[in-house]
C-alpha cells in the first residue's frame, strides 16, 4: 500500500513542470475550443482530439489555470482506472492475486509512469481505454461487453490514430461472433457496434475535409504522403535513423528504457534480445490460449508503432504491464520456481521507488528553495 502511495503521489510532480513540446500544442487546441473552432495556431489540424477535449471541458467550468491542475489530476485517475481494467483482466484469465498486484505495483511505479501519466500526453488516456477495451473483448461474449469494448475503442483510436489497426481484431471477432446467434440479434449487434464506432466514424470525415485543406497548420499524416516516406518512417521507427518529424531517435533501441530507471537510456541490442524474449513468452502463452486478444492486439499496435516512424519509450507504455506477463510466461516455460519470479518484481518495485523517492526529494528541495 505504502509503495502504491508513493507510485500514485509522484505523479503529482507533473503538476509543477512547465508546459513544453506537444503539451503547449495540445493546451492550444482547447483554448480555441472555447471559440468554436478546433485550431492549432490560426490554422485547422488534425491532430487527436481526446486531450484537447478534456482540457476544454474543465475550462468551461474554471479557468484556464485551474483547469489545466484539474485536468492532470483527472489524466492521473484514468490511468489508476486502467490499472483497475488490467488487474481484473489478470482475475478473468486466472492469475494469481499476488501476481496481478506485483504486475500493477512494478508497472506503477516505474518511471515512465511517473512521468508520463500526469502531464499532457495521451500516455493516460491511451492506457485507460486500452485496458478497458482488452478486459471487455476478452469477457464473456455479450451485447454489452462488445459495446464497451467498441466504446473503448473509439477513445483510442480518437487519442492516438495507429490504434485503429486494432479494428482488425475487432472485426475478426464481430464476424466469427455474428454467425453464431440469429437473424434478428444481427441487426441489434450491428446497430450498437455502429452507434459505439459512430464517433471514430464522425471523426474521420472531420479530419478527411481539413487534410483536403492546404492551408493546415499540422498534420499526423504528412509522413505518409511521399512515395519515400514508408521506408523512411520504418527506418525511424526502428531506431535507424532521425525521423525528420522527429528531433531523436525512435523504435526498439528506446525500448530498453522502458524498463531502466536511467534517463535517455538506448541500447539496440539489450532492446531486439528482450523485445524477443517478451514475444516468445506470447508465443508460449498463447498455446494455452489464454493471450489470444492481448498478444495481437501488442504486435499489430507496435507493427504501427514502426510504420508510423514513432516508438518513443512512452508509446511502449500502454503495453507496459503485457511486457511483464510475457516474461512471466517465458519464467514459467523455463520452469523457473514462482518464488524467484516474485523476488524478481519485488527487487525491480524497490530499485524503482528508491528512485522515484529520490526524485521527489529533488523537485520539493528545488521547487522549495
Amino acid at each position: 500500500m505504502v509503495v502504491f502511495l508513493v507510485g500514485f503521489l509522484s505523479m503529482f510532480r507533473a503538476l509543477g513542470h512547465s508546459l513544453a513540446y506537444d503539451e503547449l500544442t495540445y493546451v492550444d487546441i482547447a483554448i480555441n475550443m472555447a471559440d468554436g473552432r478546433y485550431f492549432l495556431g490560426n490554422e485547422p489540424t488534425s491532430i487527436a482530439p481526446t486531450l484537447p477535449l478534456i482540457i476544454a471541458f474543465f475550462n468551461f467550468f474554471v479557468p484556464l489555470k485551474m483547469a489545466l491542475v484539474v485536468s492532470k489530476f483527472f489524466c492521473v485517475l484514468l490511468a489508476l482506472k486502467g490499472f483497475d481494467y488490467f488487474y481484473r483482466y489478470c482475475r478473468l484469465k486466472h492469475i494469481s492475486k499476488p501476481l496481478a498486484g506485483l504486475i500493477v505495483t512494478v508497472s506503477l511505479v516505474n518511471p515512465i509512469s511517473i512521468e508520463f501519466f500526469g502531464r499532457f500526453y495521451p500516455e493516460s488516456i491511451v492506457f485507460f481505454s486500452f485496458w478497458g477495451f482488452m478486459y471487455y473483448l476478452s469477457s464473456r461474449h455479450s451485447f454489452q461487453n462488445f459495446f464497451k469494448a467498441l466504446l473503448f475503442l473509439s477513445i483510442l483510436v480518437l487519442s492516438r490514430y495507429l490504434f485503429f489497426v486494432l479494428s482488425l481484431i475487432v472485426a475478426f471477432d464481430f464476424f466469427r461472433h455474428i454467425r453464431e446467434i440469429s437473424n434478428s440479434s444481427r441487426y441489434k449487434l450491428i446497430a450498437m457496434a455502429l452507434i459505439a464506432i459512430s464517433p471514430i466514424l464522425f471523426w474521420g470525415f472531420f479530419v478527411i475535409g481539413v487534410e483536403s485543406n492546404n492551408e493546415l497548420s499540422f498534420s499526423y499524416f504528412d509522413r505518409f504522403r511521399d512515395f519515400d516516406s514508408l521506408l523512411v518512417n520504418i527506418k525511424a521507427g526502428l531506431g535507424l535513423i532521425v525521423h525528420p518529424l522527429g528531433n531523436r531517435l525512435n523504435g526498439p533501441p528506446a525500448f530498453i528504457s522502458l524498463f531502466l530507471p536511467i534517463t535517455g537510456y538506448r541500447n539496440l541490442p539489450l532492446s531486439l534480445s528482450l523485445l524477443f524474449f517478451i514475444i516468445l513468452g506470447y508465443v508460449f502463452a498463447d498455446r494455452r490460449a489464454e493471450f489470444k486478444y492481448l498478444f495481437y492486439s501488442v504486435l499489430l499496435t507496435m507493427f504501427g508503432l514502426v510504420i508510423a516512424g514513432t516508438g518513443f519509450s512512452r508509446y511502449w507504455l500502454v503495453f507496459l504491464p503485457a511486457f511483464y506477463l510475457a516474461i512471466v510466461s517465458f519464467a514459467h516455460q523455463l520452469r523457473l520456481p514462482e518464488k524467484w519470479v516474485y523476488m524478481l518484481l519485488r527487487v525491480v518495485i524497490f530499485v524503482y521507488v528508491i528512485n522515484d523517492v529520490r526524485l521527489d526529494y529533488l523537485y520539493l528541495s528545488k521547487f522549495f528553495s
